[in-house]
This record gives C-alpha cells, sequence and structure tokens, in this order.
C-alpha cells in the first residue's frame, strides 16, 4: 500500500490555510467597507443639517468641543484622500469631510486656525502643497491655509536625503506661509549615540540649510528641534500602524536650536546641539514618557 508524502500534505495544508487567509481578509475588508458606508448615511446627512439649521455661534462651540488637542496630523488615505486627526484623539472620522460634510469640517478647522494648533506634516512632505490646495478651492471657502497657519513642524531625516531634490522642491512650499508664523523642523537621528546623531544633524543641515535662511529672511521663524519625545497615539492610519504625535514642553524639546539661541550657520547650531548635549548627559532619555 502506497504510503502518503508527508511533504506534499503539508504543501496542501499551507496552500489551504493561505487560501482561508485570503478569504478571511476579504471578508473583514467586506464588513468594514459596509461599516463605513452605513456610518457615512447616518453621519452627514445629521452634520449637515446641524451646519444649515444652527447659528455660527453654536457650530463653533461644536467644532471645540470636538477638538482636544492642540495640534493636528495630516494623513492620506489609500484612495489619496486627505484628513487629518487632532492630537492622540480617537475621534477619526469626526474630522473627516466624507462623515461630517464640508461645513462641520470647515468650522473645525477655522476653529484649529483660530487656537493657534499645530499643523503636523511629518514626513508626509508631498501632502503640503496638496492640503494648501485642497482647502484654497471655492467649495471650501476658498481659505488659503498659507496666510492663515501659524505654526507648522515636519520631520526630516537623514533617509530623505537619498532624493533630496524631491525633498527640496516638495519643503519650497513653505515659503508660502505668511511673516511671522514658526516652522519646526523635526530631526530624527534614531537611539545611537550623540555622537552619531551629530553627524546625521549636520548632514541633514547642510542640504536644508539655503531653505532655512531663505525662510528666516521672509520673516518666518525657524525652530530645529532633534528627537523630541512623542506621546503613542491609538488612532490608526490606513496601512493598520499607529503613530505618535509630538507634545510640545520642555520635557520633550530638550534640543532646540532656533537663530535666537545659536550663531545662523550649520556650524552654529551643531555647535548649540553640542551645549545641549553636555546639559543633558551622555546618552538618549527614552523618546516615549512614562
Amino acid at each position: 500500500m502506497k504510503r502518503a508524502n508527508p511533504k506534499a500534505r503539508l504543501i496542501r495544508e499551507k496552500q489551504a490555510l493561505r487560501k482561508a487567509g485570503g478569504n478571511l481578509r476579504l471578508t473583514r475588508t467586506s464588513f468594514t467597507d459596509q461599516v463605513e458606508a452605513q456610518a457615512k448615511a447616518q453621519c452627514r446627512p445629521f452634520c449637515e443639517a446641524v451646519d444649515e439649521r444652527l447659528p455660527q455661534e453654536l457650530r463653533d462651540i461644536i467644532a471645540g468641543h470636538l477638538l482636544t488637542e492642540s495640534s493636528v496630523t495630516f494623513l492620506s488615505s489609500k484612495d489619496r484622500k486627505i484628513s487629518f486627526v487632532n492630537g492622540v484623539s480617537t475621534l477619526r472620522h469626526a474630522f473627516e469631510e466624507e462623515y461630517t460634510g464640508i461645513g462641520l469640517h470647515m468650522d473645525i478647522i477655522n476653529e484649529l486656525i483660530k487656537q493657534g494648533a499645530r499643523f503636523d506634516f511629518r514626513a508626509r512632505h508631498e501632502l503640503l502643497g496638496k492640503v494648501f490646495e485642497h482647502y484654497k478651492v471655492d467649495e471650501r471657502g476658498g481659505l488659503d491655509l498659507t496666510s492663515k497657519i501659524g505654526r507648522l513642524s515636519l520631520v526630516v531625516t537623514e533617509r530623505h536625503l537619498e532624493d533630496r531634490e524631491v525633498v527640496l522642491n516638495r519643503l519650497e512650499e513653505l515659503c508660502r506661509l505668511s511673516k511671522g508664523a514658526k516652522i519646526f523642523i523635526i530631526i530624527e537621528t534614531g537611539h545611537g549615540t550623540k555622537a552619531q546623531a551629530l553627524r546625521q544633524v549636520r548632514r541633514v543641515l547642510r542640504v536644508l540649510f539655503k531653505l532655512l535662511r531663505r525662510l528666516h529672511e521672509l520673516g518666518i521663524h525657524i525652530f530645529v528641534i532633534v528627537n523630541p519625545t512623542y506621546s503613542a497615539s491609538q488612532v490608526k492610519n490606513d496601512s493598520g500602524d499607529t503613530f505618535s504625535v509630538m507634545h510640545e514642553g520642555p520635557w520633550s524639546w530638550k534640543y532646540v536650536m532656533t537663530p535666537r539661541n545659536a550663531t545662523f550657520t550649520v556650524e552654529g547650531f551643531e555647535g548649540r546641539l553640542r551645549y545641549l548635549f553636555g546639559t543633558y548627559g551622555e546618552r538618549w532619555d527614552s523618546r516615549f514618557p512614562p
């Protein structure tokens, strides 16, 4: 009697598992799509009725109540639609036009501007111009965010320098901000030694410094922050990963260089960073607070 080949059986079992896993993912995606479609069908008419019937004063109170943080992080979904989250708030869909309609969404944006919120783009440099143009269209009131944003942050790492021409071209959008705006350039170097971090910061600054000088001459305030502390968010992006949020404060922003506290050159910023390294010890503290 012919004996079964154990390898063949193992292969069949793996194939069956892969097929079952694929079917499960399709079912989960279909279920999620149905839930989202139902939520939009219920939420949007209600929000649009609120926008239509309530006076602006009450709508401003609602928008302010939804906002719990002084920063927003912009995201781009798989279908290239722009959305944002408010700090570590889990109310992600409360800030998406598809759920709220344009009226409430724009009330929230205007409330953020009124509160002087920080607009964070992280390493999504390509969103700078897209976000500016997104809110500039007539149906959103022709809002010129470049003249309204008071604080904006983005992340640059040494890895981004591999496509420096693309990155610099995208960062040119920063020159559209108004005089007096604050730009926080976050340079992340990982968890290596401070000597390694210093080398990485030096390389990044050498590439960015011509742009930083232009921004400075335009009257825009420059803050270069190295490895700030982050707080974990419970919100997931479209790839299923959670992301972190940068909070302001002396415990978070230890390594800050500005034209006011350092000579406005690459060497001057490097010297200031060396001084801060001496102030805060030989190695990095935890990047996430307890």
